[in-house]
Formats: structure tokens, C-alpha cells, sequence
């Protein structure tokens, strides 16, 4: 037997590390896991403490798996000094995202860690939100709506968006993409967010559509254990509305108007508002703006300042 020479094992050992250790830090990062518990009170490890240990983690397993960086990457790794520059020098903004150094450090394998990292933050999030809605903790700031980790159940939907963005993207197995929709259906759900459902009907529909021919056969399988869950789903939420004889007509609407699909009242006022006061942020400062990262904290979407 001839075995494999100990350079190779070395690399493959590493490039293992790279995709799992880097992918779960970045996964936990995206999820906001860390910070929730903490927040909630289950969790004593400090926010700051972990995301100092995942960026010199990434950036360590990166600079042992020799990077090769495309021209690219090389300026997207600058824009946190862009952010600190615009918080420290031209004190317009707050530094934000720190965890973006991390997810910046692409390489070889870095898709692939991006790509379990998106997995694992869909679970983290609506596993977070499960947990809350089994009472078991409180992390929304909005009573009925369930938010899991993130605190605010207009947080989850974005989030899981963006991740199965990346699922739709660096993973070529069709069914395991249709499960983890699913997850990422559950954690919409949880929301009560009506635009998010519409969303992820196109998103999904879309994806769904573009390899229906190829799959045929899964989805007919697919469709037939999902729609009656579905409907199950559907009311484990509509009896989440009610509390004893009290209804909580706001929810109940938003269910109604989600399982309908009735685009009238899909509509929301206050997405009207929320153009309005970006056309003032952006008359108010139009050449310079307002600095980078400041959306969600100086016009911020509405009821988040709560």
C-alpha cells in the first residue's frame, strides 16, 4: 500500500479545517447566535470575545492554506478600513459588521465554508425562533411574532434570504436546497412577515422552476408531503393568535392575508413610508450621504426603533 505523501495530507487536514471551523464561526456570525443568547440571558460569553476568536481564526486557517487572492477580493478585503475610516476620521457613522472581516477572507475553499456557513445560519435562525415559540426563551421585541436570535422578527426573513442566496448559488444538489428551503420557510413563518412571504414565493418559485424538468419526480414527492404540512403549519399559527377568547386581530391578518395570498392586503402602509423617509435621507445629504452602514441605524425601517 502506497500511502499519500504527508504534504497532501497536511493540505487536505487544512482545507477540511478551513471549510468546517471557518464555515460554523461565519455560520454562528450570520445567525447572530452569539449575541441573541446572550442578550436573552442563556449565554455568558460576551459577543465581542467571540467575534475577535472567528476573525483571528479565519484569517489564521486562511494564511495557512497559502491564499490566492483574485485582484478583486484584494478591494473588498478594504472595505472595513473604509468603514473605520468613515467612523473614526469623518465621525459620521458608528463601526458596524466587524464580522465582515471574516467573511471577507475568501479562498480556495472559501466557498464551500460560505456555503455550510449559510446552511448552518438558516438552522441556527429558525431553530432560535422554534425555540422561542415552544416558550422555552424570548428574544422578539414584538409580542406574537417570534424572531429567534436575531431580536426583531423583520430581522429573520433578510437574513434567510441572503443565506439561501448563497445555498441557491455554491450548492448544486437540487434536493438538499429544496430542504433547506423548507427550513427557511418554517423561519419566515415564525415571523408572521408578510412581505417576506411574498419573497420567498418568488425566490423560491423561481428556483424551483428553472430545474423543475430535471426533478420532476422529487417534486411531485415533495409536493405531496408538503402541502399537507403546510396546512398543519398553518394552524399551529392561527391557534398562536388566539389566547383563550382574546384574538390578536393584527396577527390573525397577517396569517390571512398570507394564506391567501391576497396581494391587497399583503400591501403595507408602512412600506410607502419607508420610501418616503429614504427620498429625505438622501435630499438631505445628496452628494456625500450619510455614511456607510448608517441604514439601519439613522433610517431605520419602520417599527425597528423600538
Amino acid at each position: 500500500m502506497i500511502s499519500a505523501p504527508a504534504t497532501f495530507t497536511r493540505e487536505s487536514r487544512l482545507n477540511e479545517m478551513m471549510i468546517w471551523v471557518c464555515g460554523t464561526l461565519l455560520g454562528v456570525l450570520a445567525a447572530d447566535a452569539v449575541m441573541g443568547s446572550y442578550n436573552a440571558g442563556i449565554s455568558p460569553l460576551k459577543p465581542i470575545l467571540f467575534v475577535m476568536l472567528a476573525v483571528a481564526a479565519c484569517i489564521g486557517l486562511s494564511m495557512l492554506n497559502k491564499p490566492r487572492f483574485a485582484p478583486v477580493a484584494l478591494l473588498v478585503l478594504l472595505l472595513p478600513l473604509v468603514r473605520i475610516f468613515d467612523a473614526v476620521i469623518l465621525a459620521r457613522t458608528d463601526v458596524s459588521s466587524i464580522g465582515q472581516v471574516g467573511m471577507d477572507m475568501i479562498t480556495d475553499q472559501g466557498l464551500r465554508a460560505a456555503r455550510w456557513a449559510a446552511i448552518l445560519a438558516i438552522c441556527l435562525t429558525t431553530g432560535s425562533e422554534i425555540y422561542e415559540m415552544l416558550g422555552l426563551a424570548k428574544f422578539s421585541s414584538i409580542p406574537g411574532r417570534f424572531s429567534g436570535f436575531n431580536g426583531h422578527p423583520n430581522f429573520p426573513p433578510l437574513l434567510l434570504f441572503e443565506m439561501l442566496g448563497f445555498v441557491f448559488a455554491f450548492s448544486p444538489n437540487f434536493r438538499l436546497n429544496c430542504v433547506i428551503m423548507g427550513v427557511a420557510f418554517v423561519g419566515v413563518a415564525l415571523t408572521y412577515g408578510r412581505s417576506g412571504f411574498v419573497v420567498l414565493a418568488l425566490m423560491g418559485g423561481f428556483y424551483i422552476l428553472m430545474n423543475a424538468r430535471r426533478n420532476l419526480g422529487f417534486l411531485i414527492v415533495i409536493a405531496a408531503i408538503a402541502i399537507p404540512l403546510v396546512g398543519v403549519g398553518f394552524a399551529i399559527f392561527q391557534s398562536q393568535t388566539e389566547k383563550g377568547v382574546v384574538k390578536d386581530r393584527n396577527m390573525s391578518e397577517r396569517l390571512e392575508a398570507i394564506y391567501s395570498f391576497d396581494l391587497d392586503k399583503l400591501k403595507s402602509p408602512e412600506r410607502v413610508k419607508d420610501l418616503s423617509d429614504a427620498w429625505e435621507g438622501v435630499m438631505a445629504k445628496p452628494i456625500f450621504g450619510h455614511g456607510t452602514g448608517v441604514s439601519g441605524a439613522l433610517w431605520a425601517p419602520h417599527n425597528e426603533n423600538i
